[in-house]
C-alpha cells in the first residue's frame, strides 16, 4: 500500500512537471490581450552615464519586461513604481545584467534587453531577449530558449513583446515552477483518483463491495467478500429486498 502511494505520488508530481512546461509554452503564443496598464520603474543603475529604466506589461499567465537605457523621459508620474513592485529579485541580473559594465559592453544605442516570464497559475519559465536593429524597425532576438521561427517585419499589437523571435522558454523561475507544479499535481491525483473514490462511495451507499461490487446484502457486517475477498470496510448493512 505504502509502495502504491508512493508511486502515485511520483506520477503525478511528474504530470504536475510536465504540465507546468505545456502551460508555460503554450502561453508563449500570446493568446491572452494585456490588460494591465503597464508600469515603469527606475533601476537605479547607469549604462554610458545614462539611467535604465524598466517597463512591465501584464496578462494573465504571461509578463513581459524591458529595460532600456534611455532614461524616464516616456514616463508618467502616475505610472511609475518602485523597482521591486515591477521586476522579481531574481529576474534583475538577467535584465539588467549589462548596466554599470564596461564601456561599449551595452546594448546598442535606443536598444532593450528584454523577459517573457510565462506559467499559471504561477509564473514558471521565462526567455530573455536583446533588442536588434533592422531595416526600419526593431526587433526582439532570443538569448535562451527553443528557437521556433523568426521575428516577423511587423510588430503584433496583441502580443506582450513584439516583434520577437517566437521561441519556447526553458529557463525556470524556481518558485514559481514549484508551486504550479504542486497545484497540477493535486489536479492530476484528483483526475486519477477521483473516479475510483467516487465509485467506491457510491457502492459503499448502495451495500455493495467496494471492490468489486458484489451485492452484500444477507452479510455479516465484518464479513469479506466471498467473490473478491475484499474486507467489509464501511459497508452499509441493507435489509434484503422483498420478493
Amino acid at each position: 500500500m505504502q509502495r502504491r502511494t508512493a508511486r502515485l505520488a511520483i506520477l503525478c508530481a511528474l504530470l504536475g512537471g510536465l504540465t507546468t512546461v505545456a502551460v508555460a509554452w503554450v502561453l508563449t503564443l500570446d493568446l491572452c490581450v494585456g490588460m494591465a496598464p503597464m508600469r515603469f520603474a527606475i533601476a537605479g543603475s547607469t549604462w554610458n552615464g545614462r539611467e535604465i529604466d524598466v517597463a512591465r506589461r501584464d496578462a494573465l499567465g504571461e509578463v513581459a519586461l524591458a529595460a532600456e537605457p534611455i532614461g524616464a523621459a516616456h514616463m508618467s508620474v502616475e505610472q511609475t513604481v518602485v523597482l521591486d513592485d515591477v521586476v522579481p529579485s531574481w529576474a534583475r541580473h538577467e535584465l539588467l545584467g549589462w548596466t554599470g559594465g564596461e564601456e561599449g559592453a551595452g546594448p546598442p544605442e535606443g536598444a532593450a534587453r528584454a523577459m517573457l516570464v510565462t506559467g499559471w497559475p504561477f509564473l514558471s519559465m521565462w526567455v530573455s531577449f536583446d533588442q536588434q536593429p533592422s531595416a526600419g524597425y526593431w526587433w526582439y532576438k532570443a538569448r535562451n530558449g527553443i528557437r521556433l521561427a523568426p521575428a516577423p517585419a511587423n510588430a503584433d499589437f496583441r502580443a506582450l513583446l513584439s516583434p520577437r523571435e517566437r521561441v519556447l522558454p526553458t529557463r525556470v523561475a524556481v518558485g514559481g515552477f514549484a508551486m504550479s507544479t504542486s497545484f497540477w499535481a493535486v489536479v492530476w491525483a484528483g483526475l486519477l483518483l477521483g473516479p475510483g473514490a467516487a465509485r467506491r462511495a457510491l457502492r459503499e451507499r448502495r451495500g455493495r463491495c467496494t471492490g468489486c461490487g458484489y451485492d452484500r446484502r444477507g452479510l455479516e457486517p465484518g464479513a469479506t467478500c466471498p467473490e473478491c475477498g475484499a474486507s467489509a470496510g464501511r459497508v452499509r448493512r441493507l435489509e434484503p429486498r422483498e420478493v
